[in-house]
């Protein structure tokens, strides 16, 4: 690089003229925008040298100097330039280690940028070669070679390509610890999560297999805090001692196996105990507060999770009142008799305020949905456990989910935080269907569709059909979470039903409006009023009957995702009282109860556990109609019993009662067509009459399939019955059906498409041993 200088007495000369030499791709007027002289300025020597430097920090030229020239009325700078080439095109040659795809993640998520059209960067060429080789190794290639070419289009253009040769896989056969007396081998090979040495039988997780050194050290992490925790607080984890093991010579030399033995050696050190704890810097909180939080005590073993659960905790406490940036550090002093004291120095820093909440990714949903289940606003004291329970309400939604964590940053010199909560839209719209045939309403198709979001308003609008060729049903509910704004809501339906038997008609319709109130974060309750009108026709009498009722409802509810819950817990139970002074024919009392728990166990897979229990009966002497009883069978609760067909049943023999429920005709005397519709033709075979009781219990163990978000897999175990009024609930006459699920969960549908396969262990004659279901939709 050349900078011409001239004399000082030419200083004070105008700039005549602006020249560009060199350039091929940028114009002259283009470089000209890149310098803030013009022509008509004054000549100034150290104003050139800023604005060259300027220049060439661009990283557009590979060689870049200014000539000067005297001119007829000025100085004539002229830039000679050599453009560095562009970039046109990028490469990776295809290997079996890594994916175009994967490279293209990785890159954005070490902020790799190679941009097409824009001079080419040696050094983001570099750093690129560099995470390529990270890449292959952590594939467990570690002779794995990465080189980039610059091949030459056409002149100033240049085609990127990655040269990528994987080479030979390397595979741990051996791996074991040394120095160790306190726990074995295997208790701290079970530590490990990324590697684990390779077994002939073992034809699952072969790519923790792979020897990687970096993915050693960081599983090696997990063997420290194992120790921490058992109080060996002088631990250490020294490097791994590896030695290499070549296969037989093969006529291909990448085909050639390597593995290699490994050995970490540790030095355990004393087990020590918990001394005096004491605290330090503290004035919103008392030591007694903070030290309650602690669950250790003088004299216990030290462990290290346990503390740090209390810090965390503590910082909660600081959280709840404001203070955001509380930070505990904990330390350690060791003294004679293997004794460690704690300290636990905190730095308080100040109160915070919210000064803006900030949504992104809410396309359709309203920012004012979210707010109200954020639990903080703005202008108001930021209390850090609100605001995390509001995270939770707001995933339990299931139509907005977070895609990282919040952001949170201070406004500079203000008590003050903004806060910028990033999510994506999912699926509003909850599609189900399915089909069977039964004994009550023959062959038969159902289809339902919900939203929760209606509108973006949190609105939660649904339809269902159910056409059969003995029964029809349609109905459509309306609900408002937040009814004018407060934690109250409102909802109503309407509903008809038609159901054509052999020798009879029977038609309901009606609706129902329901007001509820939230009591906490996570409780609920509803009281609910339903009116339905039903006739009954056999040609030769006509009768109609009206049910009266109401329905109060408590609901507890801590699921993470409405649509698709892996922890959590449920409670639900109703209590339906029809007739007496609410009027209508039907008397009777009706309650359920239903719980759901989901428990989280190895990796992310997780126990579903379900169950329920209701009763129905009558009461100031009339009958409980047939359709207000309870029938099991179908997806929604023993998954290999076609629908509404576990159930007493009444067929005129006596051996296929026995066992599942009393005879229908009980009474010969009884009117069979009385205002409820009780009673049916004793003369249609296999007739399911309903039950006045019934117990319901389900357990699925789902396991998301690795590397595909949209599909699981689910063991299941259903069982269940429903009996007359002269049973009782007997658990050693429960059907019982287990098997296996596929689920798809797709953007178009709320819930999952399943195939399910599964085995009746105690079939009747009239049902399958085993059957292929599909269906849409959930158990529970």
């Amino acid at each position: 690089m050349l900078l011409c200088q001239a004399t000082a007495a030419a200083q004070k000369d105008l700039i005549e003229d602006i020249v560009v030499d060199g350039n091929q791709n940028l114009s002259a007027e283009a470089f000209l925008r890149l310098t803030s002289l013009r022509v008509g300025d004054t000549y100034d020597i150290e104003a050139i040298r800023q604005d060259f430097r300027r220049i060439w920090d661009r990283g557009l030229f590979d060689d870049l100097s200014v000539e000067v020239r005297d001119g007829e009325t000025g100085k004539i700078l002229i830039y000679h330039v050599s453009e560095r080439p562009r970039l046109n095109s990028v490469e990776y040659e295809k290997n079996k280690a890594i994916s175009e795809t994967q490279i293209e993640e990785q890159f954005a998520e070490r902020n790799v940028e190679i941009h097409l059209g824009a001079p080419v960067d040696y050094k983001v060429i570099q750093d690129a070669e560099e995470l390529l080789r990270q890449l292959v190794a952590a594939k467990g290639f570690l002779d794995g070679q990465v080189e980039a070419e610059l091949d030459e289009v056409d002149p100033g253009n240049l085609a990127l390509i990655f040269r990528i040769k994987p080479g030979r896989k390397t595979r741990i056969r051996k791996l074991v610890f040394s120095g160790n007396e306190r726990f074995s081998d295997g208790k701290l090979r079970s530590q490990l999560k990324l590697t684990t040495p390779i077994k002939w039988w073992k034809f699952w997780g072969k790519k923790k297999t792979l020897y990687h050194p970096t993915r050693l050290e960081q599983d090696l992490l997990n063997v420290e805090r194992l120790y921490h925790n058992h109080g060996y607080l002088d631990l250490r984890v020294q490097n791994a001692e590896v030695e290499y093991h070549e296969g037989k010579p093969t006529k291909k030399p990448e085909k050639q196996k390597r593995w290699v033995s490994v050995t970490v050696p540790v030095r355990e050190g004393p087990q020590y105990t918990l001394g005096k704890i004491s605290v330090e810097g503290n004035t919103v909180l008392t030591d007694e507060e903070i030290l309650a939080r602690i669950p250790l005590k003088t004299g216990d073993i030290f462990n290290k999770a346990l503390v740090d659960v209390g810090a965390q905790l503590v910082e909660l406490d600081y959280g709840e009142r404001g203070y955001f940036f509380i930070s505990t550090n904990r330390l350690e002093e060791r003294r004679e008799g293997n004794v460690a004291d704690l300290i636990i120095k905190i730095d308080e820093d100040r109160k915070y305020f919210i000064d803006r909440i900030e949504f992104t990714g809410n396309t359709t949903t309203r920012d004012k949905v979210l707010r109200r289940e954020l639990g903080v606003n703005e202008e108001e004291l930021f209390n850090l456990k609100k605001f995390r329970t509001g995270l939770r309400k707001i995933a339990q939604l299931g139509y907005f989910r977070l895609t990282r964590e919040p952001q949170i940053t201070p406004v500079p010199g203000e008590n003050r935080v903004r806060i910028r909560i990033e999510g994506r839209e999912e699926s509003r719209n909850e599609l189900q269907v399915g089909g069977g045939f039964s004994g009550l309403d023959g062959a038969f198709f159902a289809g339902s569709y919900s939203t929760r979001n209606f509108l973006g308003r949190g609105q939660i609008l649904s339809t269902r059909i159910q056409v059969g060729g003995r029964s029809n049903t349609y109905s459509i509910s309306f609900q408002e979470p937040w009814f004018l704004g407060r934690p109250w809501s409102l909802g109503a339906s309407i509903f008809r039903q038609d159901t054509d038997f052999i020798g009879f008609k029977q038609r309901g319709q009606g609706g129902s409006i329901s007001l509820g109130k939230r009591l906490s974060n996570f409780q609920s309750v509803r009281l609910t009023y339903l009116f339905e009108e039903v006739s009954f026709d056999d040609g030769d009498i006509e009768n109609t009957s009206t049910t009266s009722a109401i329905r109060p409802v408590y609901s507890l509810d801590t699921r993470n995702n409405f649509f698709r819950p892996s922890r959590g817990f449920q409670l639900v139970a109703s209590v339906e009282v029809a007739g007496g002074p609410l009027g209508g024919d039907n008397f009777f009392y009706k309650p359920i109860l239903r719980s759901t728990v989901y428990v989280p166990m190895f990796r992310n897979m997780f126990l579903g556990l379900h169950g329920e229990i209701g009763y129905v009966d009558d009461f100031d002497g009339r009958v409980v109609p047939r359709f207000e009883r309870f029938f099991l069978g179908g997806e929604r609760s023993l998954r290999l019993f076609e629908t509404r067909t576990v159930s007493p049943i009444d067929d005129g023999l006596p051996s296929l009662s026995q066992g599942r429920g009393d005879r229908h005709n009980d009474d010969p005397g009884k009117n069979p067509l009385d205002p409820g519709g009780n009673e049916v033709d004793a003369n249609d075979p296999l007739v399911f009459i309903g039950g006045n009781k019934y117990l319901l219990f389900n357990v699925e163990y789902t396991i998301p399939m690795p590397g595909a978000d949209t599909v699981e897999l689910v063991l299941f175990y259903d069982a269940g019955n429903t009996w007359t009024n002269k049973q009782g609930y007997d658990l050693s006459d429960l059907r019982m059906d287990v098997g296996i699920e596929v689920r798809f969960y797709l953007p178009v549908f709320g819930a999952p498409i399943r195939l399910i396969y599964g085995w009746n262990l105690d079939p009747e004659d009239y049902e399958d041993k085993q059957d292929f279901i599909f269906s849409i939709g959930r158990t529970f």
